[in-house]
């Protein structure tokens, strides 16, 4: 009776414990822009509050942009809360210590008669270094939810020769400008 009972309280525990979080971890590798990658996740049941970590090695000379989306199908299938954040490094979120390079994001509206929400983390230039994109949520959907997103990496630009050549005339030609209405050659 009491191992029946110990089995009846574990496997309570244990359900209790999953209807609670779900947790996930997902290594991107290294990214080398430019480059758009998708990332994502899915549950089948209610399970609640949900954190999902994407760990990414970027190299030099990029930025970084993020999308991530989840549309509400009524009672069925739905993710409320929806917010992702970036930090710098692998492991877990140390407030205080890990260098936050993105807040939580807040969500937008999906659109005129849609039900869901769109996560949008600005374009910012990271540095050549290991980052986490977060995303939290809540899973309200009595069958589960779904989302998912795009990470975006572009190279930063690089000005081309012809750049400077035309912005180095330009100077020469105001310095010229500028002597000669010195001189009193030119009037306006």
């Amino acid at each position: 009776m009491k191992k029946t009972f110990a089995k009846v309280f574990l496997a309570g525990l244990l359900a209790a414990m999953s209807q609670y979080a779900a947790a996930g971890t997902t290594n991107l590798n290294t990214i080398t822009p430019p480059l758009a990658t998708t990332f994502g996740d899915s549950f089948t049941s209610q399970v609640g509050q949900i954190v999902d970590d994407f760990v990414f090695t970027l190299a030099p000379g990029a930025s970084f942009s993020s999308i991530a989306a989840t549309l509400d199908l009524g009672s069925l299938l739905g993710i409320s809360d929806l917010q992702a954040r970036l930090y710098l490094g692998s492991g877990p979120f140390v407030p205080g210590s890990t260098p936050l390079e993105q807040a939580w994001s807040s969500p937008v509206s999906a659109g005129p008669g849609v039900n869901g929400s769109v996560v949008v983390i600005n374009p910012i230039a990271l540095a050549a270094n290991t980052y986490t994109l977060e995303v939290r949520g809540n899973v309200v959907g009595s069958a589960g939810g779904a989302y998912s997103g795009t990470l975006n990496f572009a190279t930063l630009p690089v000005p081309e020769p012809e750049t400077y050549a035309l912005m180095l005339a330009g100077l020469g030609m105001l310095g010229w400008v500028a002597s000669r209405r010195r001189k009193g050659g030119l009037t306006s």
